[in-house]
């Protein structure tokens, strides 16, 4: 009689302690929310002397698309900057900025991807690090910070000499 208690106290004690051991595993904080994306902002100069003290500059690209992104992205009224999905499932991305007046521009970048799984809670994201410019049809691009990260203000600054 004590062997069959002591059986059912080891029994419900495994129980209870593998629940909440699935409890206090499931209560973990997540890495991002969502994908990151990259940030540019266009700036303007006039002269090598005032490179140093850029000008924020409005364009007047009226849509920016992406080859492997399944979307156009339109441009905020009267906003220097942009917010664009790099592909995951290449290591490079282009992008075409039309002014609508029959002036486009382009920008290819280069990048690594890694895939980050943190759990079952959690679920997958993906990182971009090396930020490259292979082309791009503008005056000036300088990268800012070369690894994407959820919450990052600004990764590109891409200068011209005049609004296009």
């Amino acid at each position: 009689m004590k062997n069959k208690n002591y059986r059912h106290k080891a029994f419900f004690a495994l129980i209870l302690f593998l629940s909440s051991l699935a409890i206090f595993s499931s209560c973990k904080d997540c890495s991002p929310v969502g994908q990151p994306t990259l940030i540019m902002d266009f700036f303007r100069f006039d002269s090598l002397q005032a490179f140093n003290s850029k000008i924020e500059l409005d364009t007047q690209y009226i849509t920016v698309s992406g080859e492997g992104i399944d979307s156009t992205l339109t441009a905020q009224a009267d906003s220097s900057s942009y917010s664009l999905p790099l592909n995951p499932a290449t290591t490079e991305s282009r992008f075409i900025f039309n002014a609508g007046n029959g002036d486009f521009d382009t920008l290819d970048l280069t990048y690594l991807v890694e895939t980050i799984v943190e759990g079952p809670d959690c679920g997958v994201y993906n990182e971009f690090d090396n930020i490259a410019v292979r082309f791009s049809t503008f005056d000036s691009v300088i990268v800012v910070k070369s690894k994407v990260e959820d919450g990052d203000l600004l990764h590109l600054e891409i200068f011209e000499s005049e609004s296009p």
